[in-house]
């Protein structure tokens, strides 16, 4: 949020919200507030002056708690051509069916690569995006027919701590197939 009082300097400015954290005032103007509660927020910003304060401004805002994100390589896809999996940038996390529109960045995972019985890969990785390095090791490994698992899917942002979020499973067509 910003606050601008050309008149008034920041130092003698007060921001209060019950049951909120905020953060403190910058220099800028700008401060955070985080709702510790759903609800009516009421907001108000105030002048100090001497021992007293004047309100300047008073506002009230709804609080919602966001919603579980959503992991997806594509949404709506859980099968697709090597071709067509290499070409995607890496793990995606959003709101789904929600107001806004919120993506969230992905701070690790793990991927699982199966053929049949046979475990091809099992490794821990560190952001959303797939490296130019895995896209290779993952062409060279991608014959079709595998299975793709990406699990422990951790998101972390502003608006959450750190959330695991759901896991995502990838089946790998061979070329000859529809």
């Amino acid at each position: 949020m910003f606050i601008n009082y050309d008149e008034i300097p920041l130092n003698e400015i007060i921001i209060k919200a019950p049951s909120c954290k905020i953060s403190t005032l910058k220099q800028d103007g700008y401060f955070s507030l985080t709702p510790l509660r759903r609800g009516h927020i009421d907001l108000k910003v105030y002048r100090k002056i001497n021992q007293d304060s004047m309100l300047l401004w008073e506002g009230i805002f709804s609080a919602k708690y966001l919603p579980q994100p959503s992991a997806f390589i594509i949404r709506g896809r859980n099968s697709m051509s090597k071709q067509t999996f290499l070409a995607q940038r890496g793990i995606y996390t959003a709101l789904v069916n929600y107001g806004i529109s919120i993506g969230f960045p992905v701070a690790r995972y793990t991927i699982i690569i199966t053929k049949g019985e046979k475990l091809l890969l099992l490794k821990d990785m560190l952001g959303g995006e797939f490296s130019p390095e895995f896209r290779k090791k993952l062409k060279d490994l991608l014959t079709g027919g595998e299975r793709i698992f990406f699990t422990n899917i951790e998101i972390k942002s502003r608006y959450h701590d750190t959330k695991t979020v759901n896991s995502i499973e990838i089946k790998i067509v061979d070329n000859s197939s529809p």
